[in-house]
């Protein structure tokens, strides 16, 4: 693997009606652990109901390049690179349409990957902070590409074998639900800080994971494909 392309998105929120309004992508090559080139965009939309969290403000979207637009210059750089790296793939893969992925397989880059320092949560900040690495803005697409960007930078720096890392990262993935049914709040915290997401629904507790990862859950689970 010698070439990635790290990706980040911003939402006007997370349910089903929300849309992609920015996106940001970077080639980083995994020898050099540096980026080579970058791209961002606002894209064309009439309102950002999570303006409170992104700060885009609404009125900046409506001369935004229109959507096909932006995605196609996402698509030439996907083209470049061996997999896409996303913090919170499962979520910014909802929003990129396929044919701007050119195919490549996703790295879900805080559930598929190992780091040599353990953080206090599992939020992209709280892990490069625990890396080291400074965080001086959050919550626009380009930042959070960036701080990824630094943090993979730091962590071959520290002696890490990236390139094995990210390997690791592309293990064959399956969807995985909590086995248990009944959960008190504590349980539920438990679950959701190991990554597992609640549909509602199915009304379970579900999470995409390497195959073979399942013994290391301090919860039991099964297949839910």
């Amino acid at each position: 693997m010698k070439t990635i392309l790290l990706l980040d998105t911003e939402t006007t929120g997370t349910d089903e009606h929300a849309v992609c309004i920015e996106v940001a992508v970077a080639l980083f090559s995994v020898e050099h652990a540096a980026v080579t080139r970058s791209y961002s965009s606002l894209i064309q939309h009439g309102t950002n109901e999570a303006e409170h969290v992104n700060r885009i403000p609404a009125g900046l979207l409506a001369s935004a390049p229109a959507a096909p637009v932006v995605w196609t210059g996402v698509a030439g750089f996907a083209a470049q690179a061996d997999a896409i790296v996303a913090y919170e793939a499962a979520f910014d893969e909802r929003f990129v349409p396929a044919e701007a992925t050119c195919g490549k397989p996703w790295i879900c880059a805080r559930a598929d990957l190992v780091y040599p320092c353990a953080s206090t949560s599992k939020s992209l900040i709280a892990l490069a902070l625990a890396h080291d690495v400074g965080v001086a803005s959050a919550h626009r697409a380009f930042a959070d590409v960036d701080l990824l960007a630094r943090l993979f930078t730091r962590v071959k720096d520290m002696g890490c074998d990236l390139e094995a890392m990210l390997r690791r990262g592309l293990r064959p993935k399956a969807r995985y639900v909590v086995a248990e049914r009944g959960f008190d709040e504590a349980r539920n915290a438990l679950v959701k800080a190991n990554g597992f997401s609640w549909d509602a629904s199915r009304r379970e507790w579900s999470r995409t994971m390497a195959m073979g990862g399942a013994e290391t859950l301090p919860v039991a689970v099964r297949r839910a494909d």
